[in-house]
């Protein structure tokens, strides 16, 4: 026998099996005609009973039918379809072989190929068995007439004589030949073969025809257009990658569901977001000496200054009125206390001594005013606050705060954390911040304190936890706001997306 068609294990697997196959039926129909011919010798009722058995025959003819054009429809493309369509032919005509042969009339030479095997996922296209019988094929492309032999008939044609002797050359005793013809077409013409072996001569083409009349319509319908999706490369390798990775869906997604599974228990690290706001690490304030009145202001608030860097000065004119007066009243004094010493009068020279003090005191107290009419910065860093440009010339009382100078090395995050995420923070891990102004940029920090008391922030409860920021490039400014991602720890995927809902869900449910 020629190697192409041999197979170690017959085609019947559970996937493809049906009911009651037509090879079946086409025995009992045999065993029907013949007791129906013993019984009508007999009897009528017998005769009646045969019509009746006949028609429950039609009957598993039609399921066969469904069955069939139901489980060769489930491909998604052409060599998946003739794969499928072989097999479940072979087992319901209980045959021996079948093998499905493409016909392209875009060809001018050999207009056949061999498309599938039943029983055989793969196969040598080149092997001389095939490619005599794609010759057969090709011989009979332009006939739709269904060619049918077996050991007890004639060969009617050429087409049969070739076909006869390719059976008897490979150890069948029946075939058929079924054109697949699309009807609807301007032009009638094949564009599928369905070659049938038997090693038993028992199907004849009249027993086979009903079903072929039944399921060639809509084959040739699907067939056409498996063809047409076939007709460019990309289509093809389409069509091949999704056969090798579809080819069974329940396992795909067995997969997928125990890949899902598996990457919930994956560690992942959980992290909070929370706004910001950049806040100097020390903060200075630089208020008015003495009460006066404010000469000229020199710095404004985003300003760099140095230490010791004169930022305002304040108007000598009623400090210098004050402490002349405060001089000539003192002379006064000392010449009233002079004459009383030289008089006798002690008590009156007593009293002129006292107020000699007081004016020494006032007189100092106005000569260190005057020493402090220039105010300075006491550290490098930022003017935070203080735009007195339009306050030069106003009175400012003693203590009254002029400037807020903070450092601009490094500035202290301001991060505000919600209730519920509080109880996942710890001093000493790690934050990044994005700021509003370097959307693109990462500043990373850690946090140094968490404040216990909660504070009402744009109605909402939060705890206020800082995070110092170096500012290497003095990019940073004071006020600036953005988001922070605090890394608390390890925990796995499952809980990072579950446990914010189970946790509403309990507070919802009271539990």
């Amino acid at each position: 026998m020629i190697t192409a068609f041999q197979s170690e294990t017959p085609y019947d697997t559970a996937e493809n099996s049906l009911p009651q196959t037509t090879g079946d039926c086409l025995q009992n129909q045999d065993k029907h005609s013949d007791n129906n011919v013993s019984q009508n010798q007999t009897s009528q009722s017998d005769s009646t009973n045969s019509i009746r058995e006949n028609r429950d025959l039609n009957a598993s003819l039609e399921q066969i039918c469904w069955q069939l054009q139901k489980r060769i429809q489930n491909a998604n493309d052409l060599e998946g379809f003739l794969r499928n369509l072989s097999n479940v032919w072979c087992r319901t005509l209980a045959a021996d072989r079948v093998v499905a042969v493409i016909h392209n009339s875009k060809q001018n030479q050999k207009r056949c190929k061999t498309g599938a095997v039943s029983g055989m996922d793969s196969f040598d296209q080149s092997s001389p068995s095939l490619t005599q019988l794609e010759s057969i094929c090709d011989s009979h492309a332009n006939s739709m007439e269904t060619i049918s032999w077996n050991l007890e008939s004639a060969n009617n044609n050429e087409t049969c004589h070739l076909l006869s002797g390719f059976a008897l050359a490979n150890g069948f005793q029946s075939a058929f030949l079924l054109p697949v013809a699309d009807l609807t077409a301007s032009e009638p013409s094949v564009i599928l073969h369905l070659v049938v072996f038997a090693n038993s001569p028992r199907l004849q083409q009249a027993q086979v025809q009903p079903i072929c009349d039944e399921l060639f319509p809509s084959l040739a319908k699907q067939t056409k257009l498996l063809i047409r999706a076939e007709g460019t490369w990309v289509s093809r390798f389409t069509n091949r990658v999704h056969e090798h990775i579809f080819r069974s869906r329940r396992r795909l997604w067995s997969l997928i569901v125990f890949g899902a599974i598996l990457v919930l228990f994956f560690p992942m690290p959980h992290r909070l977001s929370c706004n910001s706001k950049l806040q100097p690490t020390i903060r200075r304030y630089i208020a008015s000496p003495f009460e006066g009145r404010l000469e000229n202001s020199f710095v404004f608030p985003g300003d760099l200054v140095k230490s010791n860097q004169l930022l305002a000065k304040m108007d000598d004119t009623d400090l210098t009125l004050e402490l002349e007066g405060a001089i000539a009243e003192h002379a006064r004094e000392k010449e009233r206390h002079d004459s009383a010493l030289s008089d006798g009068k002690i008590s009156e020279a007593q009293i002129a001594r006292l107020e000699m003090e007081k004016l020494d005191y006032d007189i100092d107290l106005f000569r260190t005013h005057l020493k402090q009419l220039e105010i300075r910065s006491p550290i490098d860093g930022i003017v935070v606050s203080g735009d007195l440009e339009k306050a030069e010339g106003a009175p400012v009382e003693t203590g009254q705060t002029l400037y807020e100078v903070g450092p601009i090395d490094s500035f202290s995050a301001e991060i505000e954390v919600s209730e519920r995420d509080i109880r996942f923070l710890r001093v000493g891990q790690q934050t990044e911040i994005r700021f509003n102004a370097f959307p693109l940029e990462t500043f990373y920090g850690s946090i140094e304190r968490i404040f216990p008391k909660a504070e009402v922030r744009n109605a909402t409860a939060v705890f206020i936890v800082t995070a110092q920021i170096d500012n290497v490039d003095f990019k940073l400014k004071p006020g600036m706001e953005g988001t922070a991602t605090i890394e608390t720890g390890p925990s796995t995927v499952a809980w990072n997306l579950f446990h914010r809902p189970i946790e509403n869900i309990r507070s919802y449910l009271g539990f």
